[in-house]
């Protein structure tokens, strides 16, 4: 038969072994080098955390969060205070009212799929009056807690047509009334 010990095989020798093995190894590098670079590029922005311009002790700067998020805005004591921006690593967007480094008073949260919520927030939550804007064209207006629609509110849906009565844990509860757009 044909077969060949390595030694005794006419088509291999050392010279062409090392020339493929070369090769290899050079496409290896070349294939996992950018690799090595973006992993400490993340490093890198991971040890930017804190105070990036400005003065984010008692007066107005940008802030980088441990957990890539970073603000814009008035500080007091250290802590996101008056007036401010947060730019959420996710792509969701906040403006309005911090107090205590979190969101309080008026503001407007943008989620990443565009939904918007305007209103009230309290310790970081929307709580009180709001209007929840969903991109499909549905809009609740009325009353929050703890980030969800609770109590009295209206929900237009995009065709024009609403449901006024009460919400419970972001679920039309209890009574209610249904209109359609013709009015019925």
């Amino acid at each position: 038969g044909w077969v060949y010990t390595y030694s005794q095989c006419p088509l291999v020798n050392k010279e062409k072994i090392y020339i493929v093995n070369n090769i290899i190894f050079r496409l290896f590098i070349l294939c996992c080098l950018p690799l090595i670079s973006f992993a400490q590029d993340s490093t890198s922005t991971r040890s930017n955390v804190g105070c990036i311009s400005g003065n984010c002790e008692n007066g107005i700067g940008i802030y980088r969060t441990s957990n890539g998020n970073t603000y814009e805005g008035n500080f007091s004591n250290g802590k996101f205070n008056g007036q401010g921006k947060m730019n959420y690593k996710d792509g969701a967007v906040y403006i309005g009212g911090f107090s205590q480094g979190k969101m309080n008073g008026q503001g407007t949260y943008t989620y990443r799929d565009g939904t918007v919520y305007q209103g009230d927030f309290t310790n970081g939550k929307m709580e009180g009056m709001g209007t929840m804007t969903y991109v499909s064209g549905n809009r609740y207006e009325g009353l929050f807690s703890n980030n969800m629609k609770s109590g009295k509110g209206n929900y237009i849906f995009n065709d024009s047509s609403r449901y006024e009565g009460n919400f419970l844990q972001d679920k039309m509860d209890g009574q209610g009334k249904l209109v359609y757009p013709n009015g019925d």
